[in-house]
């Protein structure tokens, strides 16, 4: 009896230490790669030598038909950042000023290629774009141009140049 329960004793203790050993190469295994916190990628607009002294509101026309209000009420600045759809061919975005002369409102209609970025299967999909085009009403904006048309999870990047007319104030 002693050696066969002995043995049962070797072998449930070498199933132990062979368990232990797996689930230390598996925990150890594990890939180390940051996920971004947030995958949402902004394109930036900065004012070429000027401050916004008018209160500007940006709506954006979504999906669904509906807009969304994304900046609301901006003064004094001379830069703003905006979200961007994930995978819609072009982005509407309705300014809205209001100032001492008035309100006045133009549509700034965006185009552009998406691509979708994995960074590792253990983080979400972002998609990052191309600008390909961009149309703009001319009410209150002056003039608009593209200064980095790749649109990343980069900070950094000014993607457009933006003028407003001086007889807004």
């Amino acid at each position: 009896m002693r050696t066969i329960r002995g043995k049962r004793m070797r072998r449930a203790g070498g199933w132990l230490v062979l368990a232990t050993l797996l689930l230390t190469v598996v925990v150890t295994s594990c890939t180390s790669v940051d996920c971004p916190l947030n995958n949402t990628v902004y394109t930036t607009y900065s004012m070429q030598k000027d401050t916004l002294t008018d209160t500007l509101s940006v709506a954006i026309h979504r999906a669904d038909g509906t807009d969304s209000i994304v900046l609301n009420q901006l003064s004094r600045a001379t830069s703003f950042i905006l979200p961007i759809s994930y995978t819609s061919p072009a982005d509407t975005l309705f300014f809205n000023f209001n100032g001492a002369k008035g309100e006045l409102t133009d549509t700034l209609v965006v185009s552009k290629t998406n691509t979708p970025h994995f960074e590792s299967t253990d983080c979400p999909m972002s998609y990052f774009h191309t600008i390909t085009n961009i149309s703009y009403t001319r009410n209150g904006i002056d003039s608009v141009a593209v200064n980095h048309k790749d649109v990343t999870y980069d900070e950094t990047q000014v993607h457009f140049l933006i003028r407003f007319k001086n007889n807004l104030h």
